[in-house]
């Protein structure tokens, strides 16, 4: 499958937060759940007005409040994306939308893309078009195991 600069999953203004989740190895004996995405670099397609210095770092920091982790600017099919830095185990992947009246229908038609190796995608998930939440105790939950 084509890279996410090349899928055209999202339009206009991209603003939420990943957070990946994984399970130990099925060797383990206990399975914790753990943000691999923690602290992991990202890249975006843009940054915007409202942009902060290494913005897409902002989707991957631990802080979840209610306001954008990261802004791309408004731009036709708008991507980020996050490098684990290792083959692992995901069980799911967890995206918090911005919430309040900061535009969280942005979001409605999100795809979420996953990738062994960086150069070839598969599609994991495409949303429904409804607004989810995030800090409300209701962000998106994308099952992959």
């Amino acid at each position: 499958m084509k890279s996410p600069r090349q899928l055209h999953p999202i339009g206009g203004i991209l603003a939420l937060l990943i957070i990946l989740m994984a399970t130990a190895p099925a060797s383990a004996l206990k399975v914790n759940p753990a943000n691999l995405a923690l602290n992991r670099p990202c890249l975006q397609s843009s940054t915007s007005p409202w942009s902060h210095p290494n913005d897409a770092q902002g989707a991957v920091d631990g802080v979840i409040n209610g306001n954008f982790g990261f802004h791309t600017d408004d731009e036709v099919n708008p991507w980020w994306q996050v490098d684990l830095g290792t083959l692992s185990l995901l069980t799911e992947i967890r995206v918090y939308n911005r919430l309040g009246s900061s535009f969280p229908e942005n979001a409605r038609s999100i795809e979420v893309l996953i990738s062994p190796d960086g150069r070839e995608w598969q599609s994991a998930y495409r949303h429904n078009g409804t607004v989810f939440g995030g800090q409300d105790g209701h962000p998106l939950v994308v099952s992959v195991a």
